[in-house]
């Protein structure tokens, strides 16, 4: 029987690396899809868990961003990592929330809906030239080729060449919609469709008077309907990045629906590196929220700030460059937060919280899809406690006080607050 400590992520990191924990395809699947009565039950819920991580640690980005603007002094440039003061996060968790949170999609329907709607009033289109039969009263253009095919014909007079049909081969000009920038077009409408929907499902119900909801409803409703539209139908898909076009580069609309297909395609690859890094990506975030908690419910004597990037590439990583410890104080005593290696490259998910001269071991498990929870030993380690996450759904807590099951429907910061008030208040 394999034991709980073979899943802490720094210790055993060969068990994560495996193509069954990192293929992507269902991920991306629920991600993109617009239904929700397909929903598969089995894995949705880490599916949502990971996507609300992403989104959160994307919102704490933008809001890095906006504090940079009337700081830009606090660090290098908006390319790099940005720090993230310590009250956006308080009040991220702490306020009562009157709008959902700003995403990609929720800017874009917020800020450039307008864009989308005028693209789609003028869809662009260009004229091209191609050689077909044509009723000789039609004909107005030849070119080299048309006039050896019409040398070819027998007769003399152009109505005995042209046949019974009385056709003739010629140039005609046809509109065409199946250029770059529309397929472009295409597939942001795609996107905003499938994020849309997400967002509203998400939200919506939490947020029905909200601004932010109303914009993404409009922004779904405008997709949908340029989706309808008889020329999206001509239009090919298009895969990946492609070179931009002059349209595509200076155009003033369709420049800015080139942004938005960037930014949506970063979105799209960000949920995908962190599905296959969700590991990781939950590990630090596990310690993210552990050290917040320990700074927001008691007397804070040290931190520092988080400095949050705009991607977490391969490892799986949002926050770089951050010292994580945090002293405080309880009642009368001091108490440390402490992760056991705080090299800016490595963020363990082992740490230790220290009050009253008393150490107590805290660690992240992580139990992939195919590992049982009944089917790991526990180890029971005196001052030592397991947070569990398990992509099994499970009724039932951990069955030792020493380990805890993280729950998929709960904010982790929530469920870390709860468990650090009780261990502070009875066990130190």
């Amino acid at each position: 029987m394999q034991s709980i400590s073979d899943y802490i992520v720094e210790l055993n990191p060969a068990c994560f690396e495996r193509h069954e924990f990192q293929d992507v395809s269902k991920f991306k699947e629920w991600l993109l899809r617009e239904r929700e009565d397909t929903e598969d039950d089995t894995n949705s819920g880490v599916f949502q868990f990971v996507y609300s991580v992403v989104q959160e640690m994307t919102q704490f980005r933008f809001h890095a961003e906006e504090h940079f603007k009337e700081n830009n002094h606090i660090a290098e440039n908006k390319r790099k990592e940005l720090p993230i003061p310590a009250e956006e996060i308080k009040s991220k968790y702490f306020d009562e929330q009157k709008e959902p949170p700003e995403t990609v999609v929720s800017r874009i329907a917020q800020n450039q809906i307008h864009v989308i709607d005028a693209v789609l009033l003028k869809v662009r289109k260009v004229l091209r030239r191609e050689r077909e039969l044509t009723r000789i009263a039609n004909v107005q253009q030849l070119d080299s080729q048309c006039l050896i095919w019409l040398t070819r014909q027998p007769g003399v007079t152009a109505a005995q060449k042209a046949g019974t049909k009385q056709k003739l081969m010629s140039i005609v000009r046809k509109e065409n919609y199946d250029i770059l920038e529309n397929r472009v077009l295409k597939a942001v409408l795609k996107l905003c469709s499938s994020y849309c929907q997400r967002y509203l499902r998400q939200y919506g119900k939490d947020f029905p008077d909200s601004l932010r909801i109303k914009a993404v409803k409009r922004l779904y409703s405008s997709a949908q309907i340029g989706l309808k539209q008889e020329v999206m139908g001509s239009i090919s898909p298009v895969h990946g990045i492609p070179k931009p076009n002059y349209v595509l580069l200076h155009d003033q609309q369709y420049s800015q629906i080139w942004q938005m297909y960037l930014d949506l395609l970063h979105q799209t690859s960000l949920m995908e590196h962190a599905w296959r890094n969700r590991h990781k990506l939950l590990q630090q975030y596990f310690l993210f929220c552990f050290a917040n908690v320990s700074q927001f419910e008691y007397g804070l004597l040290f931190n520092s700030n988080f400095w949050i990037s705009t991607d977490i590439k391969n490892n799986g990583h949002f926050i770089k460059n951050s010292y994580f410890r945090r002293i405080f104080t309880v009642g009368n005593s001091i108490g440390q937060f402490t992760p056991r290696s705080e090299s800016p490259c490595k963020i363990p998910g082992d740490a230790e919280l220290k009050l009253k001269s008393k150490c107590h071991n805290v660690s992240f498990a992580y139990l992939p899809a195919d590992v049982a929870l009944q089917g790991v030993q526990m180890t029971d380690r005196k001052n030592h406690t397991y947070f569990i996450f398990s992509e099994v759904p499970l009724d039932s807590q951990a069955n030792k006080t020493n380990n805890v099951l993280i729950k998929t429907d709960v904010g982790l910061f929530f469920q870390l607050d709860d468990w650090f008030v009780n261990f502070t208040g009875g066990q130190i």
